[in-house]
C-alpha cells in the first residue's frame, strides 16, 4: 500500500499502525524532524523533504540562540543544522559556520 501526502501543509502523521504501508511520500508539508514518521524496514520507497523550518522574522545579534530542540530532536538520531539568511526579495544565504554553534537543537551565534 502506497500513501502519497504531497504539498498539503501537515504538521504530523501517525502511520504507526499501517502494517501494510510499503511507500510513504510526504514532500513539501510542514513537519519537522520530530514529527516526522519514522521510516520502517517494510518501507520500499519514504521520501520526506519537507519546506524549509522557519524561525520567524528577528534581529540575530552575537549570543542570541535559537532553541530548535522540540522541532529537530528526536531519540536514537543525530541531527545537524545550516542557518540562512534571507534578505528582502534575495535568494537565501548560507551563513558561515564559524558564525553560529549549534549543539542538542540550539543555534547559538558567536558573531554579529
Amino acid at each position: 500500500m502506497s500513501l502519497f501526502l504531497t504539498d498539503n501543509n501537515l504538521t504530523s502523521l501517525d502511520v504507526s499502525k499501517n502494517e501494510n504501508l510499503t511507500s510513504l511520500m510526504l514532500n513539501k508539508n510542514d513537519m519537522d524532524f520530530a514529527t516526522l514518521p519514522l521510516p520502517k524496514q517494510t518501507y520500499s520507497e519514504y521520501w520526506y523533504k519537507q519546506r524549509e523550518l522557519q524561525v520567524g522574522s528577528r534581529q540575530i545579534s552575537k549570543d542570541t540562540e535559537i532553541d530548535l530542540s522540540k522541532r529537530v530532536l528526536r531519540d536514537g538520531t543525530e541531527t545537524t543544522a545550516k542557518v540562512f539568511r534571507l534578505l528582502y526579495d534575495s535568494e537565501p544565504q548560507e551563513v558561515d559556520s564559524s558564525a553560529y554553534v549549534y549543539a542538542d537543537g540550539k543555534i547559538k551565534f558567536t558573531q554579529p
